[in-house]
């Protein structure tokens, strides 16, 4: 992933991904009260032919990166969005300082045209 870019604006906290060239159908982003986690995975099978046997060989990558954040972030407030091949994060700041720990998988809305047609 390239240079993760956060800026902070008017109780929100929001963060650019430029994601080059990443499977963009394998990112994941989870949220916590104090830190977004955005996760890349890939999967690729290569078949290695011999004359006496026949195997598969399984790569399996993930890639994480944690973003610390100074501001608590209000839960179930934060929207993920791919326009293009950038990944944006927005985040509403908490009202309220309280401590309580919470964590959610967020679901990222993709432009149609990214979306594959079955």
């Amino acid at each position: 992933m390239a240079q993760i870019r956060p800026s902070l604006t008017n109780g929100e906290i929001q963060v650019s991904v430029p994601l080059n060239d990443l499977d963009l159908h394998q990112i994941h982003v989870f949220a916590k009260p104090r830190s977004l986690l955005i996760e890349s995975r890939r999967r690729e099978r290569l078949h290695l032919n011999s004359p006496d046997l026949v195997t598969a060989e399984t790569i399996e990558q993930r890639t994480s990166y944690k973003l610390a954040l100074r501001d608590r972030i209000a839960r179930g407030r934060t929207s993920v969005e791919i326009v293009g091949r950038v990944l944006f994060i927005t985040c509403q700041k908490a009202a309220d300082s309280a401590d309580e720990e919470w964590s959610e998988w967020l679901n990222i809305k993709m432009c149609r045209s990214l979306v594959r047609k079955s």
